[in-house]
């Protein structure tokens, strides 16, 4: 996480910094704050990675998890 949360710091307009930020709160059961990093990751996608359409897919899906947890 420390690495991740680097990341997000340095390259904030990264989708995969995100991504990567938002899946290891997931892991750790935050689910605010994963769907918050997801979210960027997910909007950012169509800006700085159009063409990564398997990353793109594998964030949504993350991000549908979350939100449908916090139901």
């Amino acid at each position: 996480m420390q690495y991740a949360e680097q990341g997000v710091r340095v390259f904030p307009d990264s989708p995969y910094n995100n991504g990567t930020l938002g899946c290891g709160y997931y892991k750790q059961g935050d689910m605010e704050m994963a769907e918050k990093y997801l979210t960027v990751a997910v909007n950012l996608f169509p800006i700085y990675a159009p063409h990564d359409t398997q990353a793109l897919a594998h964030d949504k899906a993350i991000l549908a998890a979350v939100q449908e947890q916090k139901k």
